[in-house]
């Protein structure tokens, strides 16, 4: 009898020492501005315990500074009316429940962190500097970054909310997402120091900028911010201060809309297949540049609106449906694709690559090309100018006052190859810049036919002889102020033109050169067959 009565003793007493660890106060703060630890700013008198619920809801204008590292369960701040504002500095909360930032709360937050079992959202605001937080977070009001804040868990914004990274002095804002992030609101990027930026970086996921979601980078300061994410853009991004995209093997997308209005965008694209794919509308206005390192841009579909600048290093700028270009594309050991007619009415410079694809260019400006491969059918209008090698693998047509020139600089000849017959309408024209330099004409299959109203001038400077080695058949000019060498085995050549030798010599070797009854050859140079 005696031991049953222990035994429910100690049952007893276990349950109630059980409900006693487990209990749960709910501690609300009075009394204005205070530290935490001081039991009077509490209705309990306690100061509150691990799984205790907090609130600081009172309304009025205070500060309630943690002073010591706590464990709390639900955790709740902001009133009707005032600003209540929950200050940490070097300290670390745990919430084991749900936290609650209200729309008149504030909190502040320096070398500090935020971690727990439970969940975070801020309907009011919430101030970072050097911080983390290990708990979901979701953004319903306005965030500030400033130096570095690492988010652990998930984050989440909503529409109207705000991310601000805020840099200052040469602390940027550097906020980290470690997986996918979607943001529905607006990122800002905000710079009030000239050598300070901000970076959001998503190491292991891709930032969605969901259809309702802004980034914006304001002017401010001269560094440049970072996006260390892939890229899903289907809202809205504004560059006004310079923005580099840097994120190894990324397939970056926009659907929604990026505008290049104040600053520049740099693509830097490395790793297995790196490509930007562009399906919505991507604007760069007048004196912007957008500069791509290595990988694939790829316009699909949509609009680009290029004003500014293009420049493409170790790249391959792809464009599918038909474009006009108006500005200035600079690509440098790149290569470029079109699906459909590409008409140049800008300054277009590549070096060191191929034109490709299943389109076609129509040059109406200027075209610089050194050392390439020009596999698609090549109009000119405008001008052209070729150094080094180029190969055109398809159809070379030019028009009434175009020009072709082949220039020579160094030891670089500007060397046109054709692979079938050229009919010239316009100007081809051969200069050196360059003592020992020349430049030539080579057409693998057909003929070099100079047409009525065509001109075809050797101008002077250097000492090498420029050659056409091809079947020649004048019905145009040509001028020879530097020599020029007419080489094809068993060609006859044949003009009822103009040849005019100024100076140096003409040379015609073949089978035979004619000049038929209405051809006009003059000049006080020389011409040997």
């Amino acid at each position: 009898m005696k031991t049953s009565r222990k035994l429910i003793f100690v049952l007893i007493l276990s349950v109630s020492c059980g409900y006693m660890v487990n209990a749960q106060t709910t501690h609300t703060w009075i009394g204005g501005s205070g530290n935490w630890s001081d039991p009077n700013h509490w209705d309990t008198g306690l100061v509150p315990a691990v799984n205790d619920n907090v609130l600081i809801t009172g309304n009025g204008t205070y500060t309630v500074t943690l002073d010591l590292d706590t464990t709390i369960n639900n955790f709740t701040i902001g009133g009707t009316s005032g600003i209540q504002t929950f200050s940490l500095s070097s300290k670390t909360l745990a919430i084991n429940g749900t936290g609650t930032v209200n729309d008149s709360g504030n909190v502040t937050m320096s070398n500090s962190t935020i971690s727990g079992n439970g969940s975070l959202s801020n309907s009011g605001s919430l101030l970072s500097t050097t911080c983390t937080i290990n708990l979901p977070y979701e953004n319903f009001g306005f965030t500030r970054i400033t130096n570095t804040c690492d988010f652990n868990d998930t984050l989440i914004t909503h529409p109207n909310s705000t991310i601000q990274l805020y840099s200052q002095f040469q602390w940027g804002g550097y906020l980290t997402v470690p997986g996918d992030f979607v943001n529905n609101g607006l990122i800002e990027y905000v710079s009030a120091y000239y050598s300070a930026n901000g970076t959001l970086n998503i190491p292991n996921g891709t930032l969605v900028n969901s259809p309702t979601g802004t980034i914006h980078t304001t002017l401010g300061g001269t560094y440049s911010n970072y996006i260390l994410a892939q890229l899903d853009n289907q809202g809205s991004i504004t560059i006004d201060k310079a923005l580099i995209i840097d994120k190894a093997s990324a397939t970056h997308v926009n659907s929604g809309t990026i505008i290049l209005g104040d600053g520049d965008l740099t693509l830097t694209q490395s790793g297995t297949n790196p490509s930007f794919t562009n399906t919505g509308m991507f604007t760069v206005d007048s004196s912007r540049i957008l500069t791509i390192n290595s990988g694939t841009f790829n316009h699909s579909s949509g609009s680009f609106n290029l004003s500014g600048s293009l420049n493409a290093t170790n790249a391959t700028l792809s464009i599918t449906p038909a474009f006009t270009n108006s500005a200035a594309i600079t690509l440098t050991n790149s290569d470029f694709t079109c699906s459909a007619l590409f008409t140049n009415q800008g300054d277009f410079t590549i070096s060191n690559g191929t034109i490709g694809g299943s389109g076609s260019i129509q040059n109406d400006s200027t075209m610089i090309m050194t050392t390439m491969i020009i596999d698609v059918p090549y109009e000119n209008y405008g001008f052209t100018r070729l150094t080094d090698d180029g190969y055109f693998n398809n159809t070379l047509t030019t028009h009434l006052n175009s020009t072709i020139q082949l220039y020579s600089q160094f030891q670089s000849g500007g060397d046109l190859f054709a692979a079938n017959t050229l009919t010239n309408h316009g100007l081809i024209e051969f200069v050196s810049a360059y003592y020992s330099s020349n430049g030539s004409i080579e057409i693998s299959n057909g003929s070099l036919i100079n047409a009525q109203g065509g001109i075809i001038h050797t101008v002077g400077g250097g000492t090498y002889t420029n050659n056409i080695n091809a079947h020649l058949y004048n019905q145009g000019t040509i001028i020879v102020d530097k020599s020029l060498h007419v080489n094809e085995a068993s060609a006859a050549h044949i003009s009822n033109g103009t040849i005019t030798v100024n100076s140096n010599a003409l040379t015609f070797t073949g089978s035979s050169f004619t000049n038929q009854s209405t051809g006009l050859i003059n000049g006080s140079g020389t011409m040997d067959v």
